[in-house]
């Protein structure tokens, strides 16, 4: 059995002082928000609590599903990197980029860069066609593989318009994706992909969408994956796509550093997924644990996410 754990949007605080040089962007409407709002949601207590009970739980790898910082500041990224490291080191810990992570264009050197031991194939991994001096764009999707378990990075943050947090995969990107998932299908693996945005529409709001979704499912619905998780929504939702012969889980939970003070942000959770080959086919279970009212993280639910005949009668 396999062990996976999954967190969202931690977003982590306290957000550095900005120079008003760095305020002269899209920048400023974030910061405003978070010192109107964000800041009394998102909290260096509760972010410190999940971290402490995740490292308990020690699971056997960890997916980080973006929007690690606030607004994309440089020092952000910094503090982004000491807890990751706070979570374990490289080998055992995944991330992908957020819409937040590239609030506004800033160069991959002091930004992104500083995580990229988290964010790249494993040596020797062909499956994604990536390698480690290529253009930041083209480094996704990664590939790595963790005991009979592949876990696949996708980005789809990129910088917007103020107002928008839409997300995209890009065309080359989607080539490699369909080829690495169709690489990793051959040899018998399970497929979990990470991706920011929602890949269903229904599941956020137009401004904030996967703009190429449909394009990410005809991949999906081609050659098929086993899980799909994903953050951005800061809400706990389980839905299904269809997928070659079977439908697909797509998992989302909510920030890792709310404390529940705003009625649209659900108090911190974060899943723990139990992998384990049975016979033909793959069982999941999914754990989730919340923050409680004591500020302490407890099992409120688990589920089977194991494809069932309703499960593909509700794919779409």
């Amino acid at each position: 059995m396999f062990t996976l754990a999954q967190i969202a949007d931690p977003h982590v605080a306290p957000l550095p002082q900005p120079s008003i040089g760095e305020l002269s962007s899209k920048r400023l409407l974030g910061y405003l928000s978070w010192c109107v709002r964000r800041k009394r949601v998102h909290t260096k207590e509760v972010l410190d609590a999940l971290t402490a009970d995740l490292v308990a739980a020690k699971p056997d790898h960890i997916a980080v599903v973006g929007d690690l910082t606030n607004i994309a500041l440089p020092r952000e990224f910094s503090l982004a990197l000491a807890w990751l490291r706070r979570l374990g080191n490289p080998s055992v810990v995944s991330v992908i980029p957020g819409n937040h992570d590239t609030y506004v264009a800033e160069p991959w050197d002091h930004t992104l860069a500083l995580w990229d031991e988290y964010m790249r194939s494993d040596a020797g991994i062909a499956d994604a066609g990536t390698v480690a001096d290529h253009a930041p764009e083209a480094r996704y999707p990664w590939v790595r593989i963790r005991s009979g378990i592949a876990i696949v990075g996708v980005s789809t943050a990129i910088a917007t318009l103020p107002f928008l947090a839409t997300g995209t995969v890009g065309t080359a990107q989607l080539r490699r994706l369909r080829d690495a998932l169709l690489a990793l299908e051959k040899r018998g693996l399970f497929r979990v992909v990470l991706i920011h945005h929602p890949p269903l529409d229904d599941l956020t709001k137009r401004r904030k969408r996967l703009v190429d979704s449909a394009a990410f499912a005809r991949v999906v619905e081609e050659v098929g994956a086993e899980l799909i998780l994903h953050g951005h929504t800061h809400t706990a939702t389980v839905a299904w796509m269809r997928g070659a012969g079977a439908a697909v889980p797509v998992v989302a939970t909510t920030s890792a550093s709310a404390n529940g003070s705003n009625e649209h942000d659900l108090r911190a959770r974060y899943n723990l997924f139990r992998i384990e080959r049975a016979a033909d086919r793959w069982e999941i279970e999914m754990e989730v644990r919340a923050l409680e009212a004591d500020d302490r993280f407890d099992v409120i639910e688990r589920v089977s996410l194991t494809d069932t005949g309703a499960a593909r009668e509700s794919a779409r």
